[in-house]
């Protein structure tokens, strides 16, 4: 999980040097570590973080959605190939000016979670897959 190491290897900061340069931290738009004497207390993440945290606990939490993932690992085993992603979204930026924001928009993801579809770190749950299907479609017919 990319929050994960992203935050292993974020920088860590004391209470008191978090007060003194809040602004100018925040504006790094990175996660951060807060400790007290040096043991972590509390992590600052950026809103797009949070935004794929949520999004990924929203698929744990789906029946349905880890069901499909559990099909499709079991169907790769077997020798099953489908389309990646990425393959659908390239092939949709060759042929539309559409930027990764704008889709992630249109989704009601961050560009955080396009990104990692994009490059193969994370797949999009059975839901956000109709959802693409339906604006690649779409999408199409309006150029």
């Amino acid at each position: 999980m990319s929050i994960a190491t992203d935050l292993l290897k974020s920088n860590h900061i004391g209470i008191r040097d978090l007060k003194e340069h809040l602004s100018k931290l925040l504006k790094r738009n990175e996660p951060l570590v807060v400790t007290d004497r040096g043991t972590p207390v509390n992590v600052i993440l950026p809103y797009s973080d949070m935004l794929e945290l949520m999004d990924v606990l929203d698929e744990l939490s789906d029946l349905e959605t880890l069901r499909t993932i559990q099909e499709g690992r079991k169907a790769i085993k077997a020798g099953a190939q489908g389309i990646p992603v990425s393959k659908l979204f390239n092939k949709f930026y060759l042929y539309h000016d559409y930027k990764t924001g704008e889709i992630a928009k249109e989704l009601g993801v961050s560009t955080r979670t396009v990104q990692r579809w994009l490059s193969g770190k994370a797949t999009p749950s059975e839901e956000k897959l109709k959802q693409i299907r339906k604006l690649l479609n779409i999408k199409s017919k309006r150029k």
